[in-house]
């Protein structure tokens, strides 16, 4: 099974399951695109280790202002 989910988010999922020789082999893939994890991925990383969600946009958003800060002195010279 494919899902894809609309076309303004950039996360998918694929979901398979095979009869192979009599034994089940699953396979599941999830991608995701962007700056930060998704919402579920985030909220897995806070129950394994708390404040980490905080940690993870801290540095998503200073990784943002430092591009930023950078693109703009790039059109300057």
């Amino acid at each position: 099974m494919v899902k894809n989910m609309d076309d303004k988010k950039l996360s998918s999922s694929v979901n398979e399951t095979h009869q192979v020789n009599n034994n089940i082999m699953a396979t599941a893939m999830e991608i995701h695109r962007g700056p930060l994890p998704s919402p579920e991925v985030l909220e897995r990383y806070e129950q394994i280790c708390s404040g980490s969600a905080e940690r993870i946009i801290s540095m998503a958003e200073k990784e943002a202002s430092e591009s930023l800060f950078e693109r703009i002195n790039r059109e300057k010279f």
